[in-house]
């Protein structure tokens, strides 16, 4: 069956919250704001979720439910923490005016497959794709922020990562996720640890904005062989390339490419 709603405005916090009887799609037209957990624990309900006038979306709204189609709200602008987390989608993502996503959105989407279209995004927060299934590449233009394995772990995400306002790398952000390649011309700090640490589908890296090459930064990257941060300066902390085995050439503070042994 279908539940329509033609002239409900708001969801409540909780309003369907483990209404596991409910079956079929959702069709709420007018619908403008979901409230924290509403169709939480809704197991029986599938399909698409399309809401075309829906601006705000509470925490784990939809966290634990069975939508299993495509994600598309033309309007949203902020995703609260675990919105999506754990639902078995296989659609595209089509969020064209989202400028913000908490905590955990897609967390262990295992089954995302589809294209990922987000050109406003501005803020991303810890373990938002950890986990999922998301491939190909991803193109975020307006990115300027990254939280704590953002991209971790992401065994399909095997294309090129383009960020190019991104300045800061989270902890562990792309770690154990095996893409090709990152462009992120504006990336002048990491955090303490492993932001690119085992993306064994790294073959070349450049950083032409990177000042301080963090700890861990890049260690266990298995078939990278050259590294560029030609205005670097220093290393903070120990092993930012320690354990690359094909490493090559590496350029440093310099135009000039030296050779480096992984250690």
């Amino acid at each position: 069956g279908t539940i329509t709603t033609p002239k409900l405005v708001t969801l409540n916090k909780g309003a369907f919250q483990n209404c596991t009887g409910l079956t079929g799609t959702v069709n709420m037209p007018v619908l403008t704001s979901i409230g924290e957990d509403g169709f939480r624990g809704c197991t029986g309900l599938t399909g698409d979720l399309k809401f075309p006038e829906v601006t705000s979306i509470g925490h784990y709204a939809f966290y634990g439910s069975g939508f299993n189609g495509e994600i598309d709200f033309p309007k949203v602008t902020t995703l609260g923490n675990g919105v999506f987390q754990d639902l078995p989608i296989k659609g595209d993502v089509i969020l064209p005016e989202c400028t913000k996503m908490e905590q955990s959105t897609f967390r262990g989407c295992s089954q995302l497959t589809g294209k990922f279209v987000a050109p406003k995004l501005q803020t991303m927060s810890s373990h938002v794709f950890r986990g999922a299934g998301i491939s190909g590449d991803v193109d975020l233009p307006c990115l300027t922020s990254f939280g704590e394995r953002t991209f971790a772990e992401c065994p399909n995400l095997t294309g090129i990562i383009s960020v190019p306002l991104v300045t800061f790398l989270g902890n562990s952000t792309f770690n154990q996720t095996p893409m090709t390649g990152l462009r992120a011309d504006s990336l002048n700090a990491g955090n303490q640890g492993d932001g690119l640490s085992n993306c064994d589908g790294l073959t070349f890296i450049s950083l032409p904005s990177m000042t301080c090459v963090a700890q861990t930064m890049l260690r266990y990257c298995d078939n990278l062989a050259i590294a560029n941060f030609p205005v670097a300066t220093s290393f903070y902390g120990n092993e930012a390339l320690a354990q690359c085995p094909n490493l090559k050439y590496v350029v440093f503070g310099t135009k000039d490419a030296m050779t480096m042994k992984g250690k």
